[in-house]
């Protein structure tokens, strides 16, 4: 699938939707980083249940190791790929971040991409960030990301489309972290 075309999918199954349910899915430990705090991290999906009952997830694509939309249950999908793999489904719809997005329509999305090349040397576009803003200013980002973890916190080192999901609730976070819209990529050392 070329980048228009992802990118039509993700709009056509988010815009003007709102937002009914929200799910983690967790493979590698039993909960996220950090519960009530600025920024989550998720280690395998995100998992928006829409007012039309359609699901979006955007999670671990385990056909090419990377962080991808898929338009359907997230579980389900892990279960097709794999029926082995154990996984946790947390619902976070009463978190304290997520509470106030529960119910609110989905007015804008923006993505930023990331692309790799399979054996045939296709290139595939996947979505790195995916920044939505909702009704009343309110506004979410998910972003494909490697971090490190120190008695301060979550210390985030950049884009990683094989890594987890940062999940962030401001604007002025996803500028601070330089990712979505704000995501300034590193000049190449020619040298």
């Amino acid at each position: 699938m070329d980048k228009e075309e992802k990118e039509k999918e993700i709009q056509a199954a988010l815009m003007g939707k709102t937002i009914a349910g929200v799910n983690y899915y967790l493979m590698n430990r039993p909960n996220y980083f950090y519960p009530n705090q600025p920024e989550q991290l998720v280690d395998v999906a995100v998992e928006l249940t829409l007012s039309d009952n359609t699901i979006f997830s955007f999670g671990m694509n385990f056909r090419s190791v990377a962080i991808d939309s898929v338009p359907s249950e997230f579980g389900a999908f892990i279960k097709e790929y794999n029926k082995e793999i154990p996984f946790l489904k947390l619902d976070v719809s009463s978190d304290e971040k997520w509470k106030p997005l529960i119910g609110k329509q989905i007015k804008d999305v923006h993505i930023c991409y990331n692309w790799y090349e399979d054996i045939e040397e296709q290139t595939h576009y996947i979505p790195q960030d995916i920044e939505i803003v909702l009704e009343d200013g309110l506004y979410t980002a998910f972003c494909a990301t490697a971090y490190a973890l120190d008695e301060d916190g979550i210390s985030i080192i950049g884009p990683d489309s094989e890594g987890e999901i940062l999940v962030l609730f401001d604007e002025e976070d996803t500028k601070f972290f330089k990712r979505g819209r704000y995501y300034e990529a590193e000049p190449m050392d020619l040298d």
